[in-house]
C-alpha cells in the first residue's frame, strides 16, 4: 500500500513501505494512462514512507529510521538515482518541498527543520530556520503569485 505519492506532471512516484520500494511511472499526456518507468520500482531499502518533490529532486522519509533519502530525477526517463550522501540523518516525520527546489523542510517529532538542497547534487545542508514543538501534524507548501505579476 503506498503511503506517499508525488505528481511531478510528467511522472508519479509511489512509496511502498512493506517492499522498501518507490514506483515510478509515466504519464500519458492525451489519457493520463500511467506506465511503469523503465528499472521500476527502485528499491530503498530504508521503508519509504513519505515522498516530497522539490524541484528535480525526489526525497523520501525512511520509516526504518526517520533518515531521508534523496533521488535525482531523470527529466528524459523518470528514472531515480540516488543522490550522493543520501540517506541523511535526521528523525524525520513528514516532509515538504520548496517548489523552486531551494528548500526541503522537515517535520521531526520536535518541530520544523529547514535543508538548504544544492541545486546541482541535490545534497541536503540544514538551513538556519527551527521551530520547537510546535504541534504540527503535516507540512504544505504553497506557491502564491507574486504581487508584481498582478
Amino acid at each position: 500500500m503506498p503511503f506517499g505519492i508525488v505528481d511531478t506532471g510528467a511522472f508519479v512516484y509511489a512509496a511502498f513501505t512493506a517492499t522498501n520500494q518507490i514506483a515510478a511511472f509515466s504519464i500519458d499526456s492525451a489519457t493520463g494512462a500511467l506506465a511503469p518507468v523503465a528499472g521500476s520500482p527502485f528499491s530503498d531499502e530504508r521503508n519509504p514512507a513519505v515522498l516530497a518533490l522539490a524541484d528535480k529532486f525526489l526525497y523520501a522519509v525512511n520509516e526504518t529510521d526517520g533518515s531521508i533519502s534523496g533521488y535525482s530525477i531523470s527529466s528524459s526517463s523518470g528514472g531515480l538515482t540516488q543522490i550522493p550522501g543520501s540517506p541523511f540523518l535526521a528523525d524525520s516525520a513528514a516532509l515538504a518541498g520548496d517548489p523552486t527546489g531551494k528548500y526541503l523542510y522537515d517535520r521531526t517529532y520536535e518541530g520544523i527543520l529547514d535543508f538548504d538542497i544544492n541545486p546541482d547534487t541535490g545534497e541536503l545542508t540544514p538551513g538556519v530556520a527551527s521551530l520547537s514543538n510546535d504541534g504540527s501534524l503535516l507540512l504544505t507548501v504553497v506557491q502564491l503569485p507574486s504581487l508584481t505579476a498582478q
